[in-house]
């Protein structure tokens, strides 16, 4: 193994490192610019638009211009997707809660069902910044988009969310960790996954639509 080899994968690393840490704290900006409440969404978008243009090699674009541009741009329109799963989960939350107050058999088959709800759910909004950033659609077919890659997909999707949640524990309790990595590095793992899934997708539909020869 050369010197150079090593030398120049380290320098990658840490380069991933660097633009991974300076766009967790400018998520952090916008979000908070944005009173959390109506800036989540439009940061977590930009985020996950700076991200894919990183993974498909752009990765000399202007860090906070670029971010900036997104984030403007789809403040609106990404906050109209925030409102509908922010309605969309204090629902089904919401009626948990009340299955929660049954007895008997109408408790056990509702709390099922609500759960399978709230699975659904969290699997389809894993993939809807990817699905968000990468195609353009109307608002409600980015939804039925991100579903249908999850349904398609489910183990995937798990193995996907389980690695999600315990990056997040790990940000969490490293001390400080969070406030570089936290958001990023999730993002960074679900762009790259994502990616590969569209991939995929688009290698089907080509091999589908392929005339005979």
């Amino acid at each position: 193994m050369s010197t150079g080899w090593v030398t120049g994968n380290l320098y990658r690393l840490c380069d991933w490192f660097y633009r991974l840490a300076f766009l967790n704290l400018i998520w952090i900006a916008f979000t908070l610019a944005g009173f959390i409440l109506f800036g989540i969404f439009p940061s977590t978008t930009a985020a996950f638009s700076v991200i894919r243009k990183w993974l498909r090699g752009e990765k000399d674009v202007p860090l906070v211009r670029t971010f900036w541009q997104s984030y403007r741009k789809e403040f609106i329109h990404s906050n109209k997707l925030g409102i509908l799963f922010g309605l969309t989960a204090c629902i089904l939350l919401v009626d948990l809660k009340f299955v929660q107050t049954l007895h008997g058999v109408a408790f056990i088959s509702l709390t099922s069902i609500f759960s399978l709800l709230i699975i659904l759910f969290v699997f389809t909004l894993i993939y809807i910044f990817p699905v968000y950033v990468h195609y353009e659609l109307r608002t409600l077919l980015y939804i039925r988009q991100a579903f249908l890659i999850a349904i398609v997909n489910p183990i995937q999707t798990i193995l996907l969310v389980l690695a999600s949640v315990l990056s997040f524990y790990v940000t969490m309790m490293l001390s400080g960790l969070f406030l570089f990595f936290g958001i990023s590095g999730i993002s960074l793992l679900i762009m790259w996954y994502s990616l590969r899934i569209f991939m995929n997708m688009d290698m089907e539909i080509k091999k589908h639509l392929a005339p005979e020869s």
